[in-house]
């Protein structure tokens, strides 16, 4: 099961525990990780209260990860594991879904950051979903796979309408799928219901690690 909701905020210990108490023992969740981590814009009140309070300015109506200051980075990343760390001592934490927007390009900043949440993420299963389709293509594919491969993190495809400048074309080497539901109007996928399927016919794309828990 896919949890939506430590995007929009991250959850504190208690729900967290909960979280990890309540389901039967074989049930894995799915996280998505907090919005400022994937360079969304995000609103003050959505980080924790002392986070919040520290930032550099209180005028500004949404804050990205590059706003912060190296300390409060710091904080942020550690809210976020400390968050996960009760599902994950619980054996029900399955992959941490960075799931980036659609500006967020195969830039040499952008590839930093990349990597930069996956020093960030060390002793968890990072799944990455592009919604940029300049990550693809005949030549950016392979850079693209390997370049996730390398880092031990899952490769994320949708399950979406083509077309459309999110649309993120299928590689023939992956280890993750969601699906999504459709906005008719648009075709877009930025909707409110989604899920992640993890998928088990990719041994050359998944890291060993990825294989073993799944």
């Amino acid at each position: 099961m896919e949890v939506d909701s430590p995007y929009y905020a991250i959850p504190s210990g208690k729900t967290a525990q909960l979280w990890a108490q309540r389901p039967p023992d074989k049930f894995v969740f799915d996280v998505k990780a907090f919005r400022a981590l994937t360079t969304h814009q995000t609103q003050p009140k959505a980080f924790p209260k002392y986070i919040a309070e520290s930032l550099p300015n209180k005028a500004k109506k949404t804050v990205y990860y590059k706003d912060l200051p190296n300390e409060l980075r710091d904080a942020l990343w550690s809210e976020f594991r400390n968050a996960l760390g009760p599902l994950q001592q619980a054996g029900k934490l399955g992959v941490v879904l960075f799931q980036f927007p659609p500006w967020f390009t195969p830039s040499p900043e952008n590839r930093a950051h990349l990597e930069e949440c996956v020093d960030r993420m060390q002793g968890f299963m990072l799944a990455v979903e592009f919604r940029n389709a300049t990550w693809f293509g005949e030549r950016g594919t392979p850079k693209t796979l390997t370049m996730l491969r390398d880092h031990g993190a899952a490769h994320v495809i949708v399950d979406e309408p083509r077309g459309f400048k999110s649309s993120v074309p299928a590689a023939k080497r992956t280890c993750s799928s969601r699906a999504h539901t459709r906005n008719t109007s648009t075709g877009d996928t930025d909707v409110q219901l989604e899920y992640l399927l993890l998928a088990h016919k990719c041994p050359t794309a998944v890291p060993s690690k990825f294989q073993k828990a799944h």
